[in-house]
């Protein structure tokens, strides 16, 4: 199944963070490979004028209960003739289901964030998948681990190694033909400093407009305890509004 997100509404920001793997998952996915890709372009002109650029596209591999999925994303916006958002990253991730009730997974990811300084983030990690409930209107999964994190910033004397452990818990309610509620929130912490920590949380609303299309209301909001810059804000909001439509 294929999906198209178009956006009628976007405010704010968000830094980086691990990638929300559940809000990409795949259920029904037959064995193979399968290769999906995107590109959006939004210009807006009048009292200012803003280009948006952004491409995403993944690769997916299935055999019996295993899974493996790279996915890249990349995105650019230049407003008044100056760059404000340039950012990217890359994600790779193996998971081997073990029964019906848990499954062990390892990640890799890249990434860069020129809004926040970023240069580059690279981290190597595995985990736990939990399943508590797996039915077709809601779902619950529980997932621990830890990874190894490097950071760079253009600030060369803020450079950082650290080993985190991340936790996170996701859930889906689906009143099929009315409405669905998603959520997975993040908590992530330096295993050696309790002081250093990250919370994520990604949250969608979505009224079932037909069997194929959705209006969605998308929160994402990330708490950083202590920022890689004082010049920083702890807290980053992003919202969306928009359409989803399914084929």
């Amino acid at each position: 199944m294929k999906k198209i997100f178009i956006i009628l509404l976007f405010f704010s920001t968000v830094s980086h963070g691990i990638v929300n793997i559940e809000k990409v998952r795949k259920k029904d996915f037959k064995d193979g490979w399968k290769l999906q890709s995107s590109f959006n372009f939004t210009h807006l002109s009048g009292n200012s004028e803003s280009k948006t650029y952004e491409g995403e596209g993944r690769l997916d591999y299935k055999k019996d209960s295993s899974k493996l999925l790279f996915l890249g994303e990349l995105e650019q916006a230049k407003a008044n003739g100056k760059n404000y958002k340039n950012s990217g990253s890359f994600h790779t991730r193996f998971t081997e289901k073990i029964g019906s009730f848990y499954a062990t997974e390892t990640f890799a990811q890249t990434e860069f964030n020129d809004f926040i300084y970023l240069e580059e983030r690279n981290l190597i990690g595995a985990g736990l998948r939990f399943t508590f409930f797996e039915t077709p209107t809601f779902n619950l999964h529980l997932g621990n681990g830890f990874f190894y994190e490097k950071e760079s910033h253009e600030e060369d004397f803020y450079n950082t190694e650290i080993i985190r452990s991340s936790n996170y818990l996701s859930f889906r309610y689906d009143k099929k033909k009315r409405f669905y509620i998603a959520s997975t929130s993040y908590y992530q912490v330096d295993s050696g400093r309790a002081d250093d920590y990250r919370i994520l949380v990604n949250a969608t609303l979505g009224f079932h407009l037909a069997d194929n299309m959705s209006l969605d209301f998308i929160v994402d909001y990330r708490y950083d305890n202590e920022p890689v810059l004082h010049s920083l804000d702890r807290q980053d909001l992003e919202i969306k509004n928009g359409i989803t439509i399914s084929f």
